[in-house]
């Protein structure tokens, strides 16, 4: 029993960790932009980021509402990080400097 326990914990470790990686890279993506984001729209972004974080997750193993939860409570830290990232740059006066080549 333990060993079933251990095993799944380390899967649930394993999805978290998979979710964590592919979040950042849309999220990272989204963010690479240099202007800010309205919160309406950076909301949609982290929403259709999350639901293919799960979609993916899902083609492995169908989720459990509980795994669900457990995903999306995972990413919402990681989502507060881009909110302050993406609000600093409204608060940032210093102008871009493009360089066209």
């Amino acid at each position: 029993f333990l060993h079933y326990l251990t095993d799944k914990n380390a899967r649930d470790s394993a999805h978290l960790e998979f979710a964590s990686v592919m979040y950042k890279e849309k999220m990272e993506k989204t963010l690479a932009n240099p202007r800010y984001i309205p919160e309406g729209e950076l909301q949609d972004y982290h929403e259709a980021a999350v639901q293919e974080c799960l979609q993916a997750l899902s083609k492995v193993k169908p989720l459990t509402e509980k795994q669900i939860g457990k995903v999306k409570d995972h990413l919402k830290p990681i989502y507060e990080k881009y909110k302050e990232i993406n609000a600093r740059k409204e608060t940032s006066k210093a102008p871009a400097i493009g360089i066209d080549l």
